[in-house]
């Protein structure tokens, strides 16, 4: 009866603990609420919102764009690996040193792709824009190849 009486006690325990560590409350979960358009060297129309950290310090940082029809960022580079989730609508990206819309790749909501740092590459939404989730080790940066697109 002891047994029982014990083994029930540490049941009743490990159930309890499991269910407070599942009730805790998350770090983040937020749904942007706050578009601010974007700042040079990005090209006008974007907005853009930080979900967490700081894109211009060490560490991780995650932020979304909402790019409108037809937008597009010239070949450029970025310092750190860019992963990118897209959200909704749909974005181009292709690799060079200048935009080739014959050999950009499309990518559509639920589509995850990693730009590797270095990488020239160039971006484009398609007709209907599209929100694009970043998450990238800082210091992060952008700089374009060249400014003639």
């Amino acid at each position: 009866m002891l047994r029982r009486i014990i083994l029930l006690a540490a049941f009743s325990i490990y159930f309890l603990s499991a269910r407070a560590q599942t009730t805790a409350p998350l770090r983040h979960c937020q749904q942007p609420e706050h578009w601010t358009p974007v700042k040079p060297p990005l090209p006008a129309g974007a907005e853009a919102e930080l979900l967490e950290g700081d894109p211009k310090s060490d560490g991780i940082f995650t932020m979304r764009l909402r790019l409108p029809p037809n937008y597009s960022l010239a070949p450029h580079t970025h310092p750190t690996d860019e992963r990118v989730t897209v959200l909704s609508g749909h974005v181009f990206v292709g690799v060079g040193d200048s935009l080739d819309a014959s050999s950009a790749r499309e990518f559509t909501a639920g589509c995850f792709y990693v730009n590797p740092a270095g990488l020239h590459h160039y971006v484009y939404s398609g007709k209907d824009g599209a929100v694009i989730q970043l998450t990238c080790q800082g210091p992060w940066g952008i700089e374009f190849i060249s400014r003639k697109e």
